[in-house]
């Protein structure tokens, strides 16, 4: 008998996975996880997912100047990513895109689609 153990052939399972979450249809599930190789990189997945989320809600918006109107479409209809497991410091998609309605609609910065 030999006692030398079997490799697996299943691969790792990636430290972090990022999960688009739908803000107008939370019951609809959730969209197809973005497997991250460190928590930088499920960082810059989460901030991609709420920037381009953000363009096309610029696009949508009546006033285009108004990071409040920005925000609260976002909020209503955008794009919420789900960090797993959650990052140390934690990540809040929340904050980080009203920081960002506010520097796209106060023209420091440009809308990325």
């Amino acid at each position: 008998m030999n006692d030398t153990p079997l490799k697996s052939t299943i691969p790792p399972k990636p430290p972090y996975q990022v999960t688009p979450l739908d803000n107008f249809d939370w019951h609809e599930g959730a969209g197809v996880p973005t497997p991250c190789r460190d928590a930088a990189h499920a960082l810059s997945v989460s901030k991609g997912i709420i920037e381009r989320s953000l363009a096309h809600e610029h696009d949508q918006a009546k006033d285009r100047t108004s990071p409040e109107e920005l925000f609260k479409r976002w909020d209503d209809f955008g794009d919420y990513p789900s960090i797993y497991p959650a990052l140390e410091p934690p990540f809040d998609p929340s904050e980080y895109a009203r920081q960002r309605a506010a520097e796209i609609c106060d023209g420091t910065v440009g809308v990325s689609n």
